[in-house]
Parts: structure tokens; sequence; C-alpha cells
């Protein structure tokens, strides 16, 4: 497929253009942005946090998504995240997310201002989203926002580093231990 030449000015919009492109982007600010790749030790994270999160939630009601579905976030953006838990029904031609609880990002040099903070105001905007994870790849750090009784995420991420420290999402009954989501990662 060629890719787009006119930018979408909506959401919707966008949707409907990004299904005639080439390459994946995400909605910012009513722009199209276009997405960069990951690492090997970014997809073999992935690929942990989904395999686990799939065979844990079978039968919940909730559901991990991949990097292929987007998030609608409540600024108006929309996003891809690294894995998505969904509790809402399942539309088998929905493109968006229908009821994200948890969004998974794995940060990277290029993304992680982008993550640790636009990300983190979009995702906080959107009540649905209870989680908010940050998973460093070179390291064993994984920064877990959870929405206080205030309403909004935490100011202050709680911080995880041992292997037997583990994601837990209230609602879900999904829990991740880091030695499961770093399995297979050579850490220094």
């Amino acid at each position: 497929m060629a890719s787009a030449s006119v930018q979408p000015t909506t959401f919707e919009d966008f949707l409907a253009w990004e299904q005639a492109t080439d390459r994946r982007h995400e909605f910012i600010g009513n722009v199209a942005v276009m997405m960069a790749g990951g690492t090997r030790a970014h997809d073999r994270i992935q690929r942990n946090l989904l395999v686990r999160a799939t065979a844990r939630l079978a039968g919940s009601g909730c559901e991990p998504l991949g990097p292929d579905v987007i998030v609608r976030t409540g600024t108006g953006n929309g996003r891809y995240p690294d894995m998505t838990i969904d509790c809402g029904p399942f539309e088998p031609e929905a493109l968006t997310a229908s009821d994200p609880k948890a969004v998974f990002e794995i940060l990277s040099d290029s993304t992680r201002g982008t993550d640790m903070l636009i990300k983190l105001r979009d995702y906080d905007a959107t009540p649905s989203i209870h989680t908010y994870v940050l998973i460093e790849q070179t390291r064993r750090l994984v920064l877990v926002y959870a929405r206080a009784a205030s309403g909004s995420f935490s100011l202050r991420p709680t911080e995880l580093r041992e292997p037997e420290d583990a994601v837990t999402l209230p609602g879900t009954g999904l829990t991740l231990a880091l030695g499961e989501i770093y399995d297979g990662i050579p850490l220094a």
C-alpha cells in the first residue's frame, strides 16, 4: 500500500486514513505521527507480556491486546501501547480498545520522554485506565502508575526492581512478576 497523502483532522478520519497507509501512526494533536520500530529486547519483553497475560486472563472477560489496537485517550489522542488490558466487549472489526483498564509501554531512549510525560498525561485523562506500566529494556526496572482516590494517577510511581516483584492489576486478576516480564533478557 502507498502512504496516504492527506493528513486526517479528526480521530474518525485518522482511523480511516491509517487503514490506507503502509506505516503505523499515532494520532497526536489532530496530526498523524509515524511510529518507529523496536529492538529485539523490546519484542521479547512484549511477547513475554502478551503470552503470560493471555494465559492468565482466559475466561476473565478481559484480554491483552497487542500493539495493533489503538487506545483513544481522554485528550483526544490515539496511542498504540505495547500492551493494553481491555475488559470491554469483543468487536471483531473494531480498531480501538473498547474498555482499556491498563496500558504497558516498553521504554527506549527515543520514546522515554514521551512515554513518561506526554503519554502519562494522555492515559491519566482516560478514566477507564486504572494502571499505566512503564518497562525499562536494559535494566530491571518497572514503574507502575496507579489511579489514586483523587481520580488521577499517583504523582510518584511504584518502582519494581527484583525478579520476584510483581505488577498486579486490580479488577483483572492479572499479576506479572518481573522475572516473567524479563524472561530471556540478559540484564547487566
